[in-house]
């Protein structure tokens, strides 16, 4: 009785699946710090109203009288170096970084009231970039 074999290569299909998934990976990244990025300009806008953190202390007499000019403005929003933030993706890593070299002081409270512009709404975002990730998989797989 002879054997007869049938010998299949798959690492074709292997490379481009690896390369498909490796490409989506990266787009879904992207995306994650960009839901990151506008959760946290919608902490900043809606000082503290919107997400995690609760409403900010408002500007306290001594500052105000310091400062007139800031009056009726919004809090964190002097100079807009705080929210230009930047996104930065790695292998399986994001980050949003602000420039302000002042914004862990407003995020620790250290000196100043607290006002954590970073305390976004982590399961709103994560579900975001949950959603995402399998509208992603799903439009690989059709």
């Amino acid at each position: 009785m002879a054997l007869v074999g049938v010998f299949v290569d798959s690492s074709a299909v292997e490379k481009a699946l690896n390369g498909y998934f490796e490409r989506a990976a990266n787009a879904s990244l992207s995306v994650a710090g960009e839901i990151l990025q506008e959760a946290i300009d919608a902490v900043l806008q809606s000082e503290g109203r919107v997400g995690s953190g609760g409403a900010w202390p408002q500007l306290s007499e001594a500052y105000l009288r310091r400062r007139p000019e800031r009056s009726g403005g919004q809090m964190l929003q002097d100079t807009g170096l705080l929210a230009n933030t930047q996104v930065r993706v790695g292998p399986d890593w994001v980050e949003v970084l602000s420039p302000a070299e002042y914004a862990i002081y407003h995020v620790l409270g250290a000196g100043v009231p607290k006002r954590d512009f970073l305390a976004i709404d982590e399961e709103k975002v994560l579900n975001e970039v949950g959603l995402l990730l399998m509208d992603e998989i799903a439009q690989g797989l059709s």
